[in-house]
């Protein structure tokens, strides 16, 4: 939240990595106006930073600072290429996950982010074949950080 200050931003992440201790990474799920807050990222990536993480920038805005200041920081950090359930039907699911297959084959890698929705779990599900024929292998996104 924007108007949360530097140390009470802080205080909560430290809350939820006591919460979730073998978290290797971060990324934001929401707070877009946050993303675009070069104070605020700063931060959040200070402390990832010294809590030896990452973070993954979801791109939930076109104007996140995120990325810019990871680099500035030099903060391990990644962006998301796609992501593969905003429409909840495992239709529109698997042609996310075909996207997401096209865009790894294209560049090398791809990093997609999705909820752990029972429709999404199955898609995945369906569609692991697909990743093998296609020759792509799933991996952590922490291999994709740089």
């Amino acid at each position: 939240m924007v108007d949360l200050s530097r140390e009470e931003v802080q205080h909560r992440l430290h809350g939820y990595l006591q919460t979730v201790p073998w978290v290797v990474g971060a990324n934001n799920h929401m707070g877009s106006r946050f993303t675009e807050s070069r104070e605020g990222m700063q931060g959040v990536l200070q402390l990832l930073n010294e809590q030896g993480l990452f973070f993954v920038d979801s791109l939930t805005t076109a104007n996140s600072v995120a990325i810019a200041e990871a680099e500035r920081m030099e903060i391990a950090h990644a962006r998301r290429d796609l992501f593969l359930d905003n429409d909840l039907s495992e239709a529109a699911i698997r042609r996310q996950i075909h996207k997401l297959i096209r865009i790894a084959k294209e560049k090398g890698s791809a990093i997609g982010i999705c909820h752990p929705h029972n429709v999404t779990v199955a898609a995945l599900k369906q569609e692991a074949p697909s990743f093998v024929a296609a020759g792509v292998n799933m991996v952590a996104v922490s291999t994709l950080v740089r």
